[in-house]
């Protein structure tokens, strides 16, 4: 008992925890804005159309920034982009305060997600460098990372429901105040990598294989983030057309997050899912499914289920494309993993404003259906893919 308690004080103790508690606090408090954002900018009187652009500036910004933030990083190092990117946005986040129209956010919100860019990529490629070129410690070190940010994004939303009715202006000074917290772990965390691990595995497949696995997984990223696009930007105009309360839109918006955290705790102990094109389909189809149900739901119960579904299949995509991303070579990591972001920040740009526009002129349901379609489109074109390798592969013997 005392050698296993001896070991799990260890792990605690490795130069990446750090890391992962900063992506805890910036995940919890950028969940817990976005859903401040959008029911302040209901408050201002934003209608469908600008409830979705606010989804779309940020992921806009942030998708465009991330197509260099990673390669910044690989010559600049991890650490500074990671500084400037938390003392940006918390500061974007306490100017909020001060806006009076639906506007005045849509011009704030772009700087949280190009501060975010500068963050994300970064970290990510600074954490696959403790992995000493060990494939195992990769999968547990990102695998453990997905949790940390996943727990945060769980708990945003519901923080943020709670705090509303009691002093609004919380959920965005407190989201602040853990920001400007965070910089504190990363200027105290190492930048040099881990040596205490495994040798370096050669890689299982040939290159072109793992190439159309990760061009495959980045795919159906980018349509279970057109999906969450959808749900984080346009369901509080839904919930709140059809009477839900703010803890209700607090604890629906958390399920979603909570699925996606179990997933990811799944895939941090089963290794089948890595290059399985199987399990790939099988997750999308569940979110085809979850946003299907979404476009007809009228009652708590069924968004619940729905978005139950759709984080645990998305959190087989995002594991997949982050993973395809940072594994073989080390060159580049940065620049890799910013490709990544960039991928599910465009699909969180396209949703909110493909949601937006079928908001206003159809329906509030009908973003659901959308990203329904999106989800079974991304299964055809990665059929297609695959079918044509097999062909080529045929073609070769």
């Amino acid at each position: 008992m005392s050698s296993m308690l001896s070991a799990r004080l260890q792990r605690l103790r490795a130069p990446e925890m750090p890391l992962m508690l900063v992506a805890f606090i910036n995940d919890l408090s950028v969940a817990c804005v976005s859903l401040g954002v959008q029911q302040f900018a209901i408050r201002l009187g934003a209608s469908p159309l600008q409830s979705g652009l606010l989804g779309t500036f940020g992921s806009a910004s942030y998708a465009l920034g991330c197509l260099f933030a990673g390669s910044v990083s690989d010559a600049w190092g991890r650490k500074k982009p990671t500084i400037l990117a938390c003392s940006v946005c918390a500061s974007a986040w306490l100017l909020m305060l001060a806006a009076r129209s639906p506007y005045h956010l849509l011009a704030l919100i772009p700087f949280q997600g190009f501060s975010l860019s500068l963050l994300w990529p970064p970290m990510q490629a600074w954490l696959s460098e403790f992995s000493g070129g060990s494939r195992q410690y990769l999968n547990r070190t990102m695998a453990l990372f997905n949790v940390s940010w996943t727990a945060g994004i769980m708990l945003g939303p519901l923080v943020a429901g709670l705090v509303w009715d009691w002093h609004w202006w919380m959920a965005f000074v407190l989201p602040a105040g853990l920001t400007y917290g965070a910089i504190v772990l990363l200027v105290r965390t190492p930048t040099h990598a881990r040596v205490d691990v495994a040798p370096p595995e050669a890689h299982p497949l040939n290159p072109e294989r793992a190439q159309l696995f990760l061009y495959m997984a980045w795919l159906g990223n980018f349509a279970s983030w057109f999906t969450r696009g959808v749900v984080m930007s346009m369901f509080p105009q839904l919930s709140a057309h059809l009477g839900f309360s703010s803890p209700v839109l607090g604890v629906l918006t958390f399920l979603l997050s909570a699925a996606l955290f179990s997933m990811f705790m799944l895939t941090r102990r089963e290794h089948r899912w890595q290059y399985n094109l199987s399990t790939l389909l099988l997750a999308e189809a569940v979110g085809t499914v979850a946003m299907v149900l979404a476009a007809w739901a009228q009652q708590p119960v069924v968004f619940g289920v729905a978005f139950v579904a759709a984080g645990l299949g998305s959190g087989v995509t995002y594991a997949s494309s982050l993973f395809y991303a940072l594994d073989g070579t080390h060159e580049n990591r940065g620049k890799r993993s910013g490709l990544h972001e960039a991928v599910l920040g465009s699909g969180a740009v396209a949703g909110p404003l493909l949601g937006g526009g079928l908001g206003q002129a159809l329906s509030l349901h009908a973003p659901y259906a959308a990203a329904a379609v999106m989800m079974a489109a991304a299964m055809v074109v990665q059929l297609t893919m695959w079918r044509r390798y097999q062909a080529r592969m045929a073609g070769t013997r």
